[in-house]
């Protein structure tokens, strides 16, 4: 069965509407022309998910999104009332800009996209609407048990950090807080769990995924893999059973860190008879005892070669992210989140060179 979408838009629903009908959810449209009849219209919990456009009063509208969002976030958990289902935001440019600069808008929607993001990957956007609203279910179903939600056994709740699974714990029965915090700090973070360009890089490996022992590979670290919420949009390992799994097969070699990255690969391919290549540093002095990536270039970096990101948010279990001296340089918009000693740095080597 189809999952049921109440979009919120004041004016005519257009291609966004029929674009979604495409996917194959079914929509149905809430104008906004009375906020009580658009709040009673979620809080009927009839459907999957919620949209709402950004400005719901170019038309009859009375009330804009952030609004009415802040209004439903207030009523949630008065008169046994919660909210089971996801919201989204979709906005023009300017909207976004305006959600950017009120960093609490981020505490209203699950998520905010861009119209043009949409038409442009509706296929994926898709495929996360679906990720939520199955993500929203399981937090239910589960009975807010933290190891069913993460897709692990009570046993190995030693792979979280302690104050992770505290603060999460205090979300109580809170279906948006959970998957809210679950996927901002720990899905989409570095640390107790990695994504793909990570686990290449600290496995040694240029990502090819033509490669077919790249395939292989990923089939082999299968019982490292993370099946908790969110799993079928973001691809994740836990990376203690990535070293635990490596200490096995290669016991006696040595940690996985201490390793240069054309050591790591010959261990794999001689292990497992595979063809993989080696990742290469992007310049030749700098080290390949990769543990981390560029987020500026996308490339595999030993965090001795960068720059720590300034993110004031990042929480204890969470590693910071780098960026390299060429990444700097090439793209000056990332220094304004750097320290000013390393800009500092950057700069002279800039002026040297």
């Amino acid at each position: 069965m189809a999952y049921k979408i109440l979009y919120y838009e004041d004016k005519e629903s257009g291609s966004i509407k029929a674009d979604l009908e495409n996917l194959g959810f079914e929509v149905d449209i809430e104008k906004c022309e009375d906020t009580k009849i658009s709040i009673d219209a979620l809080k009927a919990n009839n459907h999957d998910a919620y949209l709402m456009d950004y400005r719901l009063t170019d038309g009859n509208g009375l009330i804009d999104a952030p609004a009415l969002a802040g209004i439903i976030r207030t009523e949630s958990g008065k008169d046994e009332f919660k909210i089971n289902a996801p919201i989204f935001m979709i906005t023009d440019e300017s909207g976004l800009k305006i959600v950017n600069s009120a960093q609490r808008e981020q505490d209203l929607f699950d998520y905010v996209m861009t119209k043009d993001l949409f038409r442009e990957n509706k296929q994926k956007t898709g495929e996360l609407i679906v990720s939520f609203i199955k993500a929203y279910r399981r937090v239910q179903e589960s009975g807010f048990e933290v190891p069913s939600i993460l897709g692990i056994d009570k046993k190995e709740i030693g792979l979280l950090d302690y104050r992770f699974e505290r603060d999460l714990l205090s979300k109580s029965r809170d279906v948006f807080g959970i998957t809210h915090f679950t996927l901002n700090y720990i899905v989409r973070s570095i640390g107790t769990l990695i994504g793909p360009d990570i686990l290449a890089a600290r496995l040694g490996v240029k990502i090819d995924q033509e490669q077919p022992a790249w395939g292989t590979l990923m089939e082999i670290l299968t019982p490292c893999r993370y099946e908790g919420i969110f799993k079928d949009f973001y691809s994740r390992w836990w990376m203690r059973k990535i070293e635990e799994w490596w200490e096995r097969e290669f016991e006696g070699i040595g940690r996985l860190r201490s390793l240069e990255a054309k050591q790591r690969v010959e261990l794999l391919n001689e292990k497992y008879g595979l063809n993989l290549l080696a990742a290469e540093p992007l310049a030749k002095e700098d080290s390949t005892k990769f543990w981390t990536m560029c987020f500026a270039k996308h490339i595999p970096l030993d965090p001795s070669d960068g720059f720590v990101i300034d993110d004031v948010t990042r929480r204890e279990w969470e590693e910071p992210m780098y960026i390299s001296l060429e990444g700097a340089l090439e793209k000056p918009e990332w220094q304004k989140r750097l320290s000013p000693a390393d800009i500092r740095e950057i700069l002279e080597y800039g002026t040297k060179n």
